[in-house]
């Protein structure tokens, strides 16, 4: 079935904008110690009025996701440099400083969702298409589509706990 949140002929289609945050040296992207484990990221959902402070945990056994909403338009005054203890986002704020990250780049690509109950329990598939690339230094979603990156090609993620569904072992 679609996604609960999608639009468009299908009901399983949205936009997806996200600012990335890394060190000068890219030790997120290289994976570098403990900058492996873990991504800053501001994510954005087209037709929401919200974006979310979200940090994607990665270990050899499992993935988790903390994420905060925020008014889509607080976004551009987010302040990294004196974060505000009373901010909902303050979590993220802090690690932001500590690890010494600042937003790098802004990926926006289209995004088909779809999602299903199995007998080995909820799946979803997304594909990403038209994927664009644009660098940024400031935590402000820019309207600007960037380099366009791996042009006709989509991204296929398929999403389970536990046991690889038969659905996608059809697939």
């Amino acid at each position: 079935g679609p996604d609960p949140h999608g639009s468009g002929p299908f009901q399983d289609q949205y936009g997806v904008t996200s600012i990335y945050f890394d060190t000068d040296a890219h030790d997120v992207y290289q994976r570098r110690g403990s900058y492996g484990r873990s991504k800053y990221r501001i994510r954005h959902y087209e037709n929401d009025k919200a974006a979310f402070l979200e940090r994607k945990l990665r270990t050899r056994l499992f993935l988790s996701k903390r994420r905060t909403r925020i008014p889509l338009d607080s976004v551009p005054t987010l302040r990294f440099d004196s974060p505000d203890p009373a901010h909902a986002g303050f979590w993220f704020f802090r690690r932001v400083v500590i690890r010494r990250l600042h937003p790098v780049c802004q990926i926006r690509y289209s995004r088909t969702a779809r999602m299903a109950e199995t007998p080995e329990g909820h799946v979803r598939m997304t594909l990403d298409a038209a994927i664009s690339a644009l660098p940024t230094r400031v935590a402000a979603f820019s309207q600007s589509s960037g380099k366009m990156l791996a042009e006709g090609l989509m991204v296929l993620e398929l999403k389970y706990a536990g046991e690889f569904p038969h659905i996608f072992k059809d697939m």
